[in-house]
């Protein structure tokens, strides 16, 4: 009724306007639109880290995190240590945090963590959307124990002979 048309997605359509003169004969005008859409930024809307916790029962030992964004319409995209398209729009890569640098430290750029001592930490993952909202989870890191203690020592051979003075 109002000849006003309102873009809905990408592509060409053909808009016809038909009028009835009051002889009853028809007139046509036909026109053609053509609808460009900028990229739209579908945001991140939750975070997962993968796995949620993980343990280490000896200091130095890494353990590998993994941060899963979804979209409102369900994508998921890795943003472990890489950035990713979503319609078009950057999302970058997720930035990772200890709690405490004491207990164990992450890689901010790969989400590697390694234990420093015995204690608890929270990781996060910290993803940020085009438009500057910030989408976090948190983890749980747990470290058992400094040393792992001998509980044994084998010299091998059990037996040797030596002959000659000097001989090794």
């Amino acid at each position: 009724n109002t000849g006003v048309a309102t873009a809905l997605t990408n592509g060409t359509t053909a808009i016809t306007a038909l009028a009835t003169n009051p002889d009853g004969s028809v007139v046509t005008g036909v026109a053609s639109v053509t609808v460009n859409l900028a990229a739209t930024t579908e945001p991140i809307i939750s975070l997962a880290i993968v796995p949620n916790s993980q343990t280490a029962s000896v200091v130095g030992q890494t353990a590998q995190f993994v941060a899963i964004g979804t979209t409102a319409s369900g994508t998921t995209v890795n943003l472990t240590n890489q950035s990713a398209t979503v319609n078009g729009a950057t999302i970058n890569a997720a930035v990772w945090g200890s709690s405490s640098a004491a207990v164990a430290t992450i890689n901010p750029a790969t989400g590697l963590a390694t234990s420093v001592s015995p204690g608890t930490v929270a990781i996060t993952a910290q993803a940020k959307n085009p438009d500057g909202t910030v989408v976090t989870e948190t983890a749980t890191f747990v470290v058992t124990s400094t040393t792992e203690p001998l509980v044994s020592i084998a010299i091998v051979p059990g037996t040797q002979t030596l002959s000659t003075t000097g001989e090794t």
